[in-house]
């Protein structure tokens, strides 16, 4: 047999094979997957977790230290500004994490809020908390992308025409 023929028959059994795979099979496939994204947010969480109590262990210790001239206040005051920010991030990402494992419960969990569609498995490992597909996170953020360049040419015009920009000018209700 040539390696055409046993390429071409070996291909025919996989999608006959595919075929023929019952139904419990594609649950068990499906479960597997599950358990594996469920996996994956567990140790996500318990990371973050970790680093928003570090964050905190640090914050606490850095506060006992020594005064020293303004620069170095000016300094130590926006490290810890950062570290709000940061905290803050770490926060919003564990909120994520925790409304997945709630759409995890309610079955709804690796579907698009927007679409309704599935979601790829391979964003789902990438970004275990993703609530959009790709298209629609494509969409959303390109549409946040025009409210910011709407929002910056409003007051580019305003500062370029010593007031307000006029607001009918840019209004969509029309």
């Amino acid at each position: 047999m040539s390696l055409k023929a046993k390429s071409k028959s070996g291909t025919k059994a996989a999608a006959t094979a595919k075929r023929t795979e019952k139904p419990t099979e594609k649950a068990e496939a499906a479960g597997s997957q599950e358990q594996e994204l469920r996996s994956i947010l567990e140790e996500l969480r318990q990371r973050t977790l970790r680093d928003i109590a570090e964050k905190v262990k640090s914050g606490t210790a850095a506060t006992g230290q020594e005064i020293g001239d303004i620069y170095d206040l000016a300094s130590e005051e926006r490290t810890r500004e950062l570290d709000l920010l940061m905290g803050d991030r770490e926060r919003q990402k564990l909120q994520q994490i925790d409304n997945a494992f709630v759409r995890l419960e309610e079955g709804t969990y690796g579907f698009c809020e927007e679409c309704g569609e599935p979601i790829n498995p391979k964003r789902l490992r990438a970004v275990p908390f993703a609530r959009s597909c790709v298209d629609c996170q494509q969409d959303k953020e390109n549409e946040e992308r025009m409210m910011r360049d709407r929002d910056h040419s409003d007051k580019v015009y305003a500062v370029m025409h010593g007031g307000e920009a006029p607001q009918a000018a840019f209004d969509d209700d029309d």
